[in-house]
């Protein structure tokens, strides 16, 4: 037995602070053990599921239930990656045996467990996940969210594509541009949007809807909306549907987008130049000579971009532009012509 006597007072501190170090140490160590033996037993453990699983679905026993079948984090993985299964085959097996117990998950606080409610979405889902998939889409993990919407391609509806709208209204633009960049083009969605520029007085809708337009490829669609919209509304709602505008028909919009290349506002004039790119003529190329010499840099520079892109004469003036030494555009002309060169390599 360890004791204090004939120690001074300083040296009973010293004896007492060692002994306390010396336990510390000691159940840091013992704690480390347990953690390497816990860890190896639940990987000799989970490899044994895996094992498992892989052989159920080599052998293709999907008339049985799956082993581990609580496990569902695990057999989604397996699930995902097995080539033993055909897709229809992995769509009835989820039907038959995930979706009834992950259905439940849909009101779980692990984030986790509504995302595996997701994955099985992924290979089955019906009329009859409609509240569920809304319920995912306004989650506020952005990891759910995401794919709730990407899954919404599968399950087209209009009362779904109205909740997506709804929830992306409010997201700052950086989100909201990931988000839109999930769903895919289809009459229902086009609809939806439709519905909701004829309808909505909020030009927060409207302008959402334009960007959702543009980025699906469904400007075509929305020619005399876009055009209505450029002329009434303001700010970036108008920004928005000029290049919706620009895009539905170039050759029709191109008079309207001319005229508004001569607006005060550079933003205006900048978009403009990116929506008449794509009117290929000798008018188009006049307008976007002239605005070369803009005032403003960014137009200047978003002209030497098009300019570069369109055709051999038009790349000639920019080299006119580069030979110059007193032009203020040189820098700009240099730049945008040894990017078509490196890219033309």
């Amino acid at each position: 037995m360890i004791t204090l006597q004939g120690l001074s007072t300083r040296e009973e501190v010293v004896a007492v602070f060692l002994a306390v170090e010396i336990i510390l140490i000691t159940v840091l160590l013992i704690g480390s053990y347990v953690a390497k033996i816990w860890f190896v037993f639940s990987r000799h453990r989970e490899n044994k599921q895996i094992q498992g699983i892989r052989e159920y679905f080599f052998q293709k026993k999907i008339n049985k239930p799956p082993p581990y079948l609580n496990n569902t984090r695990l057999i989604l993985s397996e699930l995902k990656q097995t080539t033993a299964l055909t897709s229809k085959e992995k769509r009835i097996f989820v039907e038959k045996y995930l979706l009834i117990t992950t259905r439940k998950l849909i009101a779980s606080n692990d984030f986790w467990k509504r995302y595996y409610l997701l994955e099985c979405y992924k290979y089955s889902i019906s009329v009859i996940d409609i509240s569920n998939l809304i319920k995912l889409i306004k989650d506020d993990r952005y990891i759910i969210c995401s794919n709730a919407i990407k899954t919404s391609n599968s399950l087209i509806d209009g009362s779904v594509y109205q909740v997506i709208i709804e929830k992306l209204k409010d997201i700052d633009r950086f989100t909201r541009k990931i988000y839109i960049l999930q769903l895919q083009k289809n009459d229902i969605l086009i609809d939806t949007l439709n519905n909701n520029l004829i309808s909505t007085q909020d030009i927060s809708i409207k302008e959402l809807c334009y960007e959702i337009i543009y980025q699906i490829g469904a400007s075509f669609h929305f020619f005399q909306l876009a055009m209505k919209d450029v002329e009434e509304t303001k700010g970036e709602c108008q920004l928005a549907a000029i290049r919706v505008f620009a895009k539905s028909n170039p050759e029709k919009a191109k008079d309207t987008l001319y005229s508004l290349l001569k607006s005060q506002n550079w933003l205006i004039r900048n978009t403009v130049i990116q929506g008449i790119s794509d009117v290929k003529t000798p008018e188009t190329f006049d307008e976007l000579v002239k605005c070369l010499d803009d005032n403003n840099y960014l137009v200047r520079t978003k002209a030497a971009k098009s300019l570069s892109n369109i055709s051999d004469e038009s790349r000639s003036l920019l080299i006119k532009y580069e030979e110059n030494d007193s032009s203020r555009f040189q820098d700009i002309a240099t730049y945008f012509l040894d990017i078509y060169e490196k890219r033309e390599q």
